[in-house]
Protein backbone atom coordinates (compact mmCIF):
# COMPACT_ATOMS: atom_id res chain seq x y z
CA UNK A 1 0.00 0.00 0.00
CA UNK A 2 1.84 3.00 -1.45
CA UNK A 3 -0.38 5.97 0.00
CA UNK A 4 -1.38 3.93 3.51
CA UNK A 5 0.08 6.11 6.65
CA UNK A 6 0.33 4.25 9.73
CA UNK A 7 -1.51 5.36 12.69
CA UNK A 8 0.48 7.53 15.20
CA UNK A 9 0.41 6.02 18.63
CA UNK A 10 -2.11 7.29 20.85
CA UNK A 11 -4.14 8.41 17.72
CA UNK A 12 -7.32 7.49 17.02
CA UNK A 13 -6.81 5.60 13.77
CA UNK A 14 -8.70 7.29 11.74
CA UNK A 15 -9.32 11.38 10.00
CA UNK A 16 -11.05 13.65 11.71
CA UNK A 17 -14.70 13.36 9.82
CA UNK A 18 -15.60 16.81 7.93
CA UNK A 19 -17.95 18.78 9.98
CA UNK A 20 -21.33 18.17 7.60
CA UNK A 21 -20.29 14.53 8.26
CA UNK A 22 -19.75 14.67 12.18
CA UNK A 23 -23.42 16.74 12.36
CA UNK A 24 -25.73 15.07 9.34
CA UNK A 25 -28.71 16.14 11.06
CA UNK A 26 -28.49 19.56 11.78
CA UNK A 27 -29.24 21.84 9.07
CA UNK A 28 -26.70 24.37 7.71
CA UNK A 29 -27.72 28.00 7.80
CA UNK A 30 -25.32 30.11 5.67
CA UNK A 31 -24.11 33.57 7.01
CA UNK A 32 -26.27 36.48 6.14
CA UNK A 33 -25.36 38.27 3.15
CA UNK A 34 -25.76 41.92 4.55
CA UNK A 35 -26.61 43.49 7.44
CA UNK A 36 -30.16 43.86 6.70
CA UNK A 37 -30.61 39.85 6.67
CA UNK A 38 -28.22 40.04 9.94
CA UNK A 39 -30.69 42.29 12.03
CA UNK A 40 -33.72 40.33 10.23
CA UNK A 41 -32.41 36.48 11.42
CA UNK A 42 -31.60 38.58 15.06
CA UNK A 43 -35.16 40.25 15.36
CA UNK A 44 -36.61 36.64 14.25
CA UNK A 45 -34.97 34.91 16.95
CA UNK A 46 -35.61 37.36 19.83
CA UNK A 47 -39.15 37.03 18.75
CA UNK A 48 -39.06 33.18 19.43
CA UNK A 49 -37.16 33.45 22.26
CA UNK A 50 -40.25 36.01 23.35
CA UNK A 51 -42.88 33.72 22.36
CA UNK A 52 -41.24 30.84 24.46
CA UNK A 53 -41.12 32.88 27.64
CA UNK A 54 -44.58 34.36 27.26
CA UNK A 55 -46.22 30.58 26.50
CA UNK A 56 -43.74 29.74 29.87
CA UNK A 57 -45.12 32.79 31.83
CA UNK A 58 -49.32 31.99 30.73
CA UNK A 59 -48.34 27.43 31.92
CA UNK A 60 -46.29 28.41 34.75
CA UNK A 61 -43.35 25.99 33.57
CA UNK A 62 -40.50 27.04 35.87
CA UNK A 63 -37.69 26.25 33.38
CA UNK A 64 -38.71 28.74 30.58
CA UNK A 65 -39.45 31.82 33.09
CA UNK A 66 -37.77 35.01 32.48
CA UNK A 67 -35.10 36.02 34.76
CA UNK A 68 -37.33 37.89 36.84
CA UNK A 69 -40.14 35.21 37.46
CA UNK A 70 -37.68 32.46 38.08
CA UNK A 71 -35.97 30.77 41.14
CA UNK A 72 -37.48 29.57 44.43
CA UNK A 73 -37.82 32.83 46.68
CA UNK A 74 -39.90 34.28 43.80
CA UNK A 75 -41.87 31.36 43.73
CA UNK A 76 -42.30 31.60 47.65
CA UNK A 77 -43.16 34.82 47.05
CA UNK A 78 -46.01 33.99 44.04
CA UNK A 79 -47.38 31.65 46.70
CA UNK A 80 -47.72 33.62 49.83
CA UNK A 81 -49.58 35.81 47.66
CA UNK A 82 -51.63 33.57 46.03
CA UNK A 83 -53.05 31.94 48.79
CA UNK A 84 -54.10 34.64 50.57
CA UNK A 85 -57.58 36.53 50.22
CA UNK A 86 -56.69 40.04 48.96
CA UNK A 87 -57.84 43.59 48.70
CA UNK A 88 -55.16 44.21 46.02
CA UNK A 89 -58.60 44.32 43.78
CA UNK A 90 -59.80 47.56 45.36
CA UNK A 91 -56.83 49.60 43.52
CA UNK A 92 -58.45 50.00 40.47
CA UNK A 93 -62.11 51.11 41.61
CA UNK A 94 -60.60 53.15 44.39
CA UNK A 95 -58.78 55.19 41.93
CA UNK A 96 -62.10 55.65 39.49
CA UNK A 97 -64.35 56.58 42.56
CA UNK A 98 -61.26 59.24 42.79
CA UNK A 99 -61.33 60.73 39.76
CA UNK A 100 -65.43 60.53 39.04
CA UNK A 101 -65.59 62.78 42.45
CA UNK A 102 -64.28 65.62 40.04
CA UNK A 103 -66.88 65.37 37.65
CA UNK A 104 -69.77 65.38 39.47
CA UNK A 105 -71.29 68.90 40.07
CA UNK A 106 -73.38 67.48 43.54
CA UNK A 107 -70.82 68.53 46.77
CA UNK A 108 -72.39 65.94 48.68
CA UNK A 109 -72.01 63.16 46.26
CA UNK A 110 -68.39 64.41 45.35
CA UNK A 111 -67.42 64.33 49.18
CA UNK A 112 -68.81 60.27 49.52
CA UNK A 113 -66.84 59.41 46.35
CA UNK A 114 -63.49 61.08 47.38
CA UNK A 115 -64.41 59.46 50.88
CA UNK A 116 -64.87 55.69 49.33
CA UNK A 117 -62.34 56.10 47.14
CA UNK A 118 -59.48 57.12 49.93
CA UNK A 119 -61.39 54.30 52.24
CA UNK A 120 -60.05 51.79 49.30
CA UNK A 121 -56.32 53.66 49.17
CA UNK A 122 -56.05 52.86 53.33
CA UNK A 123 -57.78 49.18 52.54
CA UNK A 124 -54.88 48.60 49.76
CA UNK A 125 -52.16 50.21 51.77
CA UNK A 126 -53.03 47.87 54.88
CA UNK A 127 -53.59 45.19 52.71
CA UNK A 128 -50.14 45.39 51.51
CA UNK A 129 -48.46 46.11 54.77
CA UNK A 130 -50.27 42.52 55.70
CA UNK A 131 -48.93 40.61 52.57
CA UNK A 132 -45.52 41.88 52.49
CA UNK A 133 -45.31 40.93 56.37
CA UNK A 134 -46.43 37.13 55.36
CA UNK A 135 -43.94 37.14 52.46
CA UNK A 136 -41.24 38.00 54.85
CA UNK A 137 -42.48 35.41 57.25
CA UNK A 138 -42.73 32.75 54.73
CA UNK A 139 -39.21 33.92 53.16
CA UNK A 140 -37.77 32.95 56.59
CA UNK A 141 -39.22 30.01 56.81
CA UNK A 142 -38.71 28.77 53.95
CA UNK A 143 -35.12 30.25 53.60
CA UNK A 144 -33.36 30.70 57.08
CA UNK A 145 -30.24 31.13 55.82
CA UNK A 146 -30.76 33.57 54.00
CA UNK A 147 -31.98 34.08 49.66
CA UNK A 148 -29.49 35.07 46.81
CA UNK A 149 -31.83 38.17 46.34
CA UNK A 150 -32.39 41.42 48.11
CA UNK A 151 -35.34 41.42 50.73
CA UNK A 152 -36.09 44.46 48.49
CA UNK A 153 -37.05 42.95 45.16
CA UNK A 154 -39.01 40.31 46.64
CA UNK A 155 -41.18 42.49 48.59
CA UNK A 156 -41.80 44.49 45.38
CA UNK A 157 -42.48 42.04 43.32
CA UNK A 158 -45.06 40.86 46.28
CA UNK A 159 -46.65 44.62 46.05
CA UNK A 160 -47.12 43.73 42.54
CA UNK A 161 -48.95 40.73 42.50
CA UNK A 162 -51.01 41.61 45.16
CA UNK A 163 -52.81 44.48 43.53
CA UNK A 164 -53.03 42.18 40.39
CA UNK A 165 -56.65 40.54 40.07
CA UNK A 166 -56.21 36.75 40.91
CA UNK A 167 -57.25 35.59 37.28
CA UNK A 168 -54.74 38.20 35.39
CA UNK A 169 -52.04 37.20 37.54
CA UNK A 170 -49.21 35.77 35.44
CA UNK A 171 -47.30 32.98 36.29
CA UNK A 172 -50.82 31.76 37.24
CA UNK A 173 -51.16 30.83 40.81
CA UNK A 174 -50.01 27.33 41.76
CA UNK A 175 -52.30 27.44 45.26
CA UNK A 176 -55.43 27.82 46.01
CA UNK A 177 -56.64 30.62 48.53
CA UNK A 178 -56.74 29.25 52.16
CA UNK A 179 -53.63 26.59 51.52
CA UNK A 180 -50.86 26.21 53.79
CA UNK A 181 -48.16 27.81 52.49
CA UNK A 182 -46.13 27.45 55.61
CA UNK A 183 -46.74 23.90 56.01
CA UNK A 184 -45.07 23.12 52.89
CA UNK A 185 -41.87 24.62 53.17
CA UNK A 186 -38.96 22.86 51.64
Amino acid sequence: MAGHVPPKPGGKGRPTPKRNQARPGRPHTPAPTSRKEATRRQRAEAKTARQAQRGAMRAGDERNLPAFARGPERAAVRDAIDSRMSLGWLALPGLALNLSSFAVQDQTTRGWLAQAGFLAFVALIVDTFAAVRRVGRLLKARFPDGTELKRSALYRAAIARNTQLRRTRIPPPRVKVGDDVFATTS
